[in-house]
């Protein structure tokens, strides 16, 4: 969901590196299918993308309901646009 968490998996995992994105990005880069999902995201170069702080999902810890309401919706919707790219 941040770019921090992708940063993360890259440092500690970097055979994981080219299947992690965040959602965001996933949303806004990843064609729809054929061909199959591997060879999409291999086509990405995710090791190597740049990461945007702007591409993190509203955090909501220690805010208020609302907060946690638009982090809800944010999810919602990006979920939503993954699926048909799945």
């Amino acid at each position: 969901m941040e770019a921090d968490h992708v940063r993360f998996v890259r440092r500690h995992f970097p055979d994981a590196a080219d299947r992690t994105a965040t959602i965001r990005r996933l949303c806004a880069d990843l064609p729809p299918p054929p061909p199959v999902l591997g060879e999409r995201l291999g086509a990405l170069k995710l090791a190597d993308a740049p990461l945007s702080d702007d591409d993190d999902v509203i955090d909501p810890a220690g805010g208020d309901q609302h907060t946690y309401a638009a982090c809800v919706s944010e999810l919602w919707l990006l979920c939503q646009q993954l699926i048909t790219l799945l």
